[in-house]
């Protein structure tokens, strides 16, 4: 599982970025990607909790270029459980590994030893815990649902969404550009959901403009799109 769990989420941390490292520490941004899983665990991907989490959670923070390439950043840094223990109950809500929960510790380990080198440069994050607690304070800043409350727009499976209406409602907020990712379908028939919101924010955590080029899997929302409502079928478990 450990090995999969690997290989999942280096190919996820590659999906918005280029994928060409550059040899030096001149990155200028983070790439902020959220993740509504409904969608994921309604489409085709076996989840656990099976039907998701009804909030927006974290995907991943990876520092970019202002060209969107992966920095190659040199500093050593050993992921340590107990430095965010006390984040856990936070951790495993707004940033739990949505196909299984209790792998998350796999999950936050391989995230900070793939992206903490350059991350803790500074001049915020600093530290392992840094890395996580600052991801956490900012989507919780972000209040996603609320947001997109305020403009009448909310979960539905029987209502399609307008990309150009969803992504004003965001960026009317946020200031930025914020790029909105779907599910691949086979059935052309079927209406692609809202998998992913990309989002970039600067070294010390305002937001700025995404680099251009961003793309890859899953693909960008086509002009019309569904944005399912959570269904809780489980009681979710968070041993980890």
């Amino acid at each position: 599982m450990y090995p999969l769990l690997i290989c999942l989420i280096v190919l996820s941390s590659m999906i918005t970025l280029k994928s060409q490292n550059v040899q030096d520490n001149s990155w200028d941004r983070f790439v902020f990607e959220i993740i509504w899983t409904p969608s994921v665990c309604n489409h085709s991907v076996k989840c656990n909790p099976p039907e998701g989490f009804d909030h927006f959670t974290i995907v991943g923070l990876w520092p970019v270029t202002s060209s969107g390439s992966r920095p190659k950043c040199t500093t050593i840094v050993n992921f340590n459980m107990s430095e965010i223990e006390d984040l856990r109950g936070e951790l495993l809500t707004y940033w739990p590994y949505y196909r299984d929960v209790k792998t998350s510790g796999n999950k936050w380990r391989i995230e900070y030893e793939i992206n903490g080198p350059c991350a803790i440069e500074g001049p915020i994050i600093l530290s392992e815990r840094d890395y996580f607690s600052y991801s956490i304070a900012q989507l919780k800043n972000m209040d996603i649902l609320k947001t997109l409350w305020s403009h009448g727009i909310m979960p539905s499976d029987t209502i399609p969404q307008n990309k150009t209406s969803f992504q004003n409602a965001l960026e009317l907020e946020y200031k930025v550009n914020v790029t909105l990712m779907c599910t691949r379908s086979s059935d052309q028939a079927k209406k692609k959901s809202l998998e992913r919101i990309v989002i970039c924010l600067t070294r010390d955590f305002t937001f700025t403009q995404c680099p251009p080029g961003l793309g890859g899997q899953p693909v960008e929302c086509p002009p019309q799109f569904m944005f399912p409502a959570y269904k809780q079928l489980t009681q979710l478990s968070t041993s980890v």
